[in-house]
């Protein structure tokens, strides 16, 4: 009796094992996380995904505004950012961001408030920095400490501005004086528009970034500047 009683045991035991061990699986813990933005400037929207790591510096951005809120919110004349962030199996993450230069405002979930230390979106594309080309008031090149104005043609305009909305960025921090800025041998095309500053420094083919409203960012898909020197 006592030597079945043990068997007994030693099944149930196999048994509850088996059936409480978690499914196998390859890759460990899923620690990735996914970013969907959607920006639209008027009637124009622009769509793009972002991987792990675009989707952990949106949420850092997002996490580091100073909210309080808002009483009433205009829709009109704005950037407005739809994002939606995953991180591993959780539940989307829905917001919505309205950029109106000194004024933004974020809404999550059903709330809207008031953003008090507004600053770039820290992924996505030259084009939606508010640089419009039709409003350059002046572009200058700089290379070798030497600095010439260039006049732009129309032709020259929609080559900028095609060239501009392709480039794909990412922001970077750097150590003060090591800013890609205090390089020597590089080029500089700075853009003044009516509404802010915009400088596109090439360091070499895969060193080149953009200088936007003080803060830098690394451009992920380089290319040649489509306006001469």
């Amino acid at each position: 009796m006592k030597k079945a009683i043990i068997i007994c045991i030693a099944v149930l035991c196999i048994v509850t094992v088996n059936g409480c061990q978690k499914p196998h699986t390859t890759g460990g813990p899923d620690t990735t996380a996914t970013a969907k933005i959607a920006v639209q400037t008027g009637c124009f929207v622009n769509e793009w995904d972002e991987g792990t790591g675009g989707a952990v510096q949106l949420r850092e951005w997002l996490n580091g505004f100073e909210t309080e809120p808002a009483e009433s919110v205009p829709e009109d004349d704005c950037l407005r950012y739809e994002i939606e962030l995953t991180f591993g199996r959780s539940e989307p993450e829905c917001y919505v961001y309205l950029d109106f230069g000194d004024e933004c405002y974020l809404r999550s979930g059903g709330e809207w408030v008031s953003v008090g230390n507004p600053s770039p979106i820290p992924v996505g594309y030259a084009g939606n920095m508010a640089a419009d080309v039709g409003d350059i008031i002046k572009v200058e090149y700089l290379h070798n400490a030497e600095i010439t104005e260039l006049e732009l043609s129309e032709k020259d305009k929609t080559a900028l501005s095609e060239w501009l909305c392709g480039l794909k960025y990412e922001r970077r921090r750097f150590p003060a004086g090591e800013t890609p800025g205090d390089s020597d041998g590089g080029e500089v095309w700075a853009f003044t528009f009516k509404t802010g500053r915009l400088s596109y420094v090439d360091n070499g083919e895969s060193e080149c970034y953009l200088l936007f409203d003080g803060e830098w960012y690394a451009v992920d898909n380089p290319s040649k500047m489509p306006i001469g020197a």
